[in-house]
């Protein structure tokens, strides 16, 4: 959701009336970015002197975009280079610039109206990274608010996603769990299925942690489902199998562990990923090491080692290499192999805290320093176990004290429901003591009620009847309207942010100038589409002229020729219908433009009687095999939603073309 950075490209490549002069000003200031990213790591100084360069030319420029785009990268840079007081500097000047820009053009004529948002979650990423959990959690929350209140529900959910880490790093795992459940079900409803794949992910570490195993296999499941259903390549689906391996073997379950470990090697193998053979054999040999078969374990880790690429692989999955090859050379009698790579291992622990782990590599780097006579750096790793130690206690008190607390909550709530079922034996022996007089009087009542309903009930069951119609009708409208809103909005704001992440970065050649610019017509095109949606809706009937000037609007938004015929008297269509031919309209022409390959479209609007009209769509394409098509889910998208407005539609297509014909009907 990097919008602010998005309208910065929008605004570097999108007027066609800038001077020379100016567009070489915007230019500089892309490859201003372009050399800050590239320096971020290597040299903070050097990122910081491009960025505040930057700024400088986006202020002297007016340039709204590109200034939030600068102040957030500040704050980031500053936060990396551990400069918090830079870092909160540049936040405070960046929200004086959004309120000042607020205040001046009010929210519907900015640029990036979330940037508020976007600077709480930037500084709560350098809090988190510098170790600062209660502050990084405070501006995550902030940015959540400011999401929620322009209803991205998609920021809502990141901010959860974030908090929830927090949470994760801290060790308060079942906190962390709840958090990234609520974030869950917010991505559940959207197509962001890499997202809550990583959440489930998250939730199966928390388990593992917690060595609740079963309940971290079947997350670890569903994030391999999740993968399968993105567009993540083969090595997420991989990584997915390996991971799901190890709790298999956590479980002592072989044959499930060498089910998956085979899956997955075959999956290294056909398409050549070696780089993934170390993690591979990290999860064979975690089984090896369980039952104690060392020297085969270490064998099966050197033979991995020439193929391990750091750069290419999650750090955690290095350090499990790292920490099991270690472990095997240190009791097969190869100390002084195994020192080095217990050095580099234990850097690591505190940044991916590690610390049951951590307590063990200090425990056997402090016994190979005393063997050396280091005995000063055997008291820094005697240290440094106590430590770990320690931390590992602590989390396991948090656990327990959870447990107390779910156990105490439990006793309470069970305590209320016993006194609440004593007073209503109590209440029951007071209704038997009543008079007989009462008995009689409540079965008079009673038989008065039955009378009454005897003669009402068909009246009350008519009435209920039209009330539950009109209630389904209105809910059933409600759901379509937010199916619309979230198959067109959320899936052009996917592309988008797609498109960013990727290129937002690689300004260099006029390709990626055009990636930027055909990103900005989608995200253009996806407000339009929004505005689309609430046309149809705010009214219970439209003008057939109506939907034929928004067909035609849509069609002119593609580089293809089109013939629009009509032939009708323009008559009102229930606002339902027009949406939904409208939809439906749109999925045909998406789908000739895109794989059809034709040059030409044609569009004709006829009427066939009072109240029968049809729309026909066709185009001078390749055509397709409708058998095998009609299993994907635009077409079947096109058939239902005429198929709710009582309508028909048909498909025929050939090598020469493809016809659909939609038919509908007006009030």
């Amino acid at each position: 959701m990097r919008i602010a950075s998005f309208l910065a490209c929008l605004l570097l490549f999108g007027s066609s009336f800038l001077s020379a002069q100016e567009a070489s000003k915007l230019s500089e200031i892309d490859q201003l970015k372009v050399d800050a990213k590239n320096a971020r790591f290597s040299n903070t100084a050097v990122a910081s002197s491009l960025l505040l360069k930057g700024l400088d030319l986006s202020q002297q420029k007016n340039s709204e975009g590109d200034i939030g785009y600068f102040y957030r990268k500040l704050v980031s840079e500053k936060g990396y280079a551990q400069q918090l007081d830079s870092a909160r500097y540049y936040f405070n000047e960046g929200m004086q610039y959004y309120q000042s820009v607020l205040k001046e053009k009010g929210i519907e004529n900015m640029e990036d109206e979330l940037l508020g948002a976007h600077l709480h979650s930037e500084l709560g990423e350098v809090y988190s990274i510098n170790f600062v959990f209660d502050k990084s959690r405070d501006e995550y929350t902030q940015a959540m608010k400011y999401y929620d209140k322009f209803d991205d529900y998609i920021g809502v959910g990141i901010a959860k996603i974030n908090i929830g880490n927090i949470s994760l790093r801290q060790g308060d795992f079942p906190t962390a769990i709840e958090i990234f459940l609520e974030g869950k079900a917010i991505f559940d409803t959207t197509e962001y299925h890499y997202i809550t794949a990583e959440i489930c992910s998250s939730i199966s570490s928390a388990y593992e942690k917690m060595n609740i195993l079963n309940r971290a296999t079947e997350y670890a499941q569903h994030y391999l489902n999740y993968i399968k259903k993105s567009d993540y390549e083969a090595p997420g689906i991989i990584n997915a199998q390996i991971y799901l391996a190890k709790l298999s073997a956590k479980r002592g379950n072989i044959s499930e562990m060498n089910t998956y470990l085979s899956k997955a090697q075959i999956g290294i193998d056909s398409l050549d990923l070696n780089y993934l053979k170390p993690a591979l054999a990290s999860a064979e040999a975690y089984s090896l090491l369980l039952s104690n078969d060392y020297e085969k374990a270490k064998t099966l880790l050197l033979a991995a080692k020439p193929y391990l690429e750091e750069s290419k692989v999650d750090p955690l999955q290095v350090f499990n290499y790292k920490y099991q090859l270690a472990k095997s050379l240190v009791t097969t009698g190869e100390e002084h192999q195994a020192q080095q790579i217990l050095e580099e291992t234990i850097i690591t622990v505190d940044s991916l805290h590690l610390y049951e782990e951590g307590i063990e590599i200090a425990k056997m780097l402090s016994r190979i320093y005393e063997t050396n006579h280091r005995y000063d750096l055997a008291l820094d790793m005697l240290k440094k176990h106590q430590f770990y130690t320690d931390e590992t206690i602590g989390l396991k008190q948090q656990l327990a004290f959870k447990e107390i607390e779910t156990k105490y909550q439990n006793s309470v709530q069970k305590n209320q429901l016993l006194k609440q079922q004593q007073k209503i034996d109590e209440d029951a022996w007071r209704i038997k003591r009543n008079n007989l007089w009462i008995v009689i009087l409540a079965l008079l009542l009673a038989l008065s009620l039955l009378i009454y309903f005897f003669f009402s009930r068909n009246l009350r069951a008519k009435k209920e009847k039209e009330l539950n119609d009109q209630a389904l009708k209105s809910t059933q409208e409600k759901l379509r309207i937010s199916r619309d809103l979230h198959d067109n909005i959320g899936s052009e704001l996917t592309l988008i942010k797609s498109k960013i992440d990727q290129r937002i970065y690689l300004l260099d050649d006029e390709k990626e100038i055009e990636s930027l610019t055909e990103i900005s017509n989608y995200s253009k095109f996806a407000m339009d589409e929004l505005r689309k949606t609430i046309w149809a809706t705010k009214t219970n009937e439209i003008q057939l002229s109506e939907l034929e000037d928004k067909i035609e609007t849509f069609v002119q938004r593609f580089d293809i020729n089109y013939e629009l015929q009509s032939n009708y008297n323009d008559v009102a269509i229930s606002s339902l219908t027009g949406l939904n031919v409208y939809r439906s309209v749109q999925e045909a022409i998406q789908n000739a433009v895109k794989h059809s390959e034709a040059s030409t479209l044609f569009i004709s609007i006829r009427q066939l009687s009072e109240q029968q009209f049809e729309l026909r769509i066709r185009d001078n394409g390749k055509g397709f095999n409708t058998d095998e098509s009609l299993r994907g889910n635009g077409i079947e998208n096109m058939s239902v939603r005429m198929q709710e407005v009582e309508g028909s539609f048909d498909l025929q297509s050939s090598e020469e073309g493809t016809l659909i014909v939609f038919g509908f009907v007006a009030l």
